[in-house]
């Protein structure tokens, strides 16, 4: 059957789109562990090298297995900053009504390594007080993700495991939901956590209100982490 009709045309390309969103992440997804496990990847601690060595595997992957998304690294988003990852379609795409180019990113990721990599920074999974360095809070204020519902913060596990970082960051936000009542809630804690492959890798899923001006109300997280503590 035909679908040259406008109102059929667009709720096809509608469902497509939205699925190529699930799909991207499900790819990031599944490729974490092939690419904690590659023996061509150099060791790295540093998260800016974690991020371009996952960028580039990302994108080499998506060339063979998944042509219709391009990775880049540092995505501009408000402005000066940047974005660690950004997923972008290869052909122009309309999601919810909106249009979306190859210069446009249809989701967004930010790295951040658990622990950070110093004591005056120790929190900044979720936030960084009034330097707005904190991976959460930089999508809850709309400096990343402004126009995306669904985004991606992944967790380079250095140190301890998936279930202690889970703790440890809801402790965190309920800390916060004393100190900055007005800010934060506790139904902004992580849930469905899922630990998987023997714990290299886990996920779980949070939700945030945001500021005005952003895309949606709220925005969901989704937090994928990776073991990376062993040499490869």
């Amino acid at each position: 059957m035909s679908q040259s009709g406008n109102s059929i045309g667009r709720l096809g390309k509608t469902a497509i789109c939205n699925k190529l969103i699930d799909q991207t992440i499900d790819f990031i997804w599944s490729s974490l562990l092939p690419w904690k496990n590659d023996p061509t990847r150099p060791f790295a601690e540093a998260e800016e090298e974690l991020n371009a060595q996952l960028q580039n595997f990302l994108q080499s992957r998506a060339s063979e297995e998944f042509p219709m998304i391009f990775f880049q690294h540092e995505q501009r988003q408000e402005g000066r900053r940047r974005v660690d990852l950004a997923a972008k379609p290869i052909h122009s795409v309309a999601i919810q009504g909106v249009g979306y180019s190859r210069y446009q990113p249809i989701i967004v990721i930010e790295g951040k390594r658990l622990p950070a990599p110093s004591k005056s920074r120790e929190r900044e999974y979720v936030t960084g007080g009034e330097n707005m360095s904190g991976g959460i809070q930089r999508f809850k204020l709309g400096v990343h993700g402004k126009d995306h519902e669904t985004v991606i913060i992944l967790g380079y596990i250095q140190k301890r495991t998936p279930q202690d970082w889970y703790s440890c960051i809801n402790t965190w936000i309920s800390d916060l939901t004393k100190t900055h009542p007005d800010d934060w809630s506790t139904k902004e804690k992580l849930s469905e956590f899922q630990y998987l492959d023997l714990g290299v890798r886990a996920k779980t899923v949070s939700i945030h209100p945001r500021m005005k001006g952003s895309k949606s109300r709220t925005i969901r997280i989704l937090h994928f982490w990776i073991q990376c503590s062993e040499i490869p």
